[in-house]
């Protein structure tokens, strides 16, 4: 599965940037990384630095910046701020990861109101999939 989402976060990333003047594009990534669900975080992580390591950190001629963030479980709360501060202070591009169908939906109004794309890479409860 990893195998699949990793060239589509990139050309998700490609598609994003395509209007934007500036050469690297910012792809901010709300993991659970420690706790209870941290395997699944490890695996989304992974499976994007092994696709940046065997094809490298550009596509199109452009540089793939990631920013992790780790919520350390079931934290919606935490997973809006951070997606705050991701889209404020980072000025990511694009939001990814959400391993917890909470936090992605915690996300999600912030992506909406900044009009950045997020792509759930985890997250498959009926809600987010229908």
């Amino acid at each position: 599965m990893i195998r699949i989402l990793a060239p589509v976060v990139a050309l998700l990333a490609l598609l994003a940037a395509s209007s934007a003047p500036a050469q690297t594009v910012k792809i901010g990534m709300i993991l659970t990384l420690t706790g209870q669900f941290a395997d699944a975080g490890a695996q989304l992580d992974n499976g994007v630095k092994t696709y940046m390591k065997q094809f490298g950190d550009t596509v199109a001629g452009r540089r793939i910046e990631i920013i992790r963030r780790d919520t350390g479980g079931v934290a919606p709360d935490l997973a809006k701020r951070l997606a705050q501060e991701l889209i404020v202070r980072d000025n990511v591009d694009i939001l990814a990861g959400f391993v917890l169908t909470p936090n992605a939906l915690a996300a999600a109004d912030v992506s909406a109101e900044a009009k950045k794309l997020m792509v759930v890479m985890n997250a498959a409860t009926s809600i987010i999939t229908t």
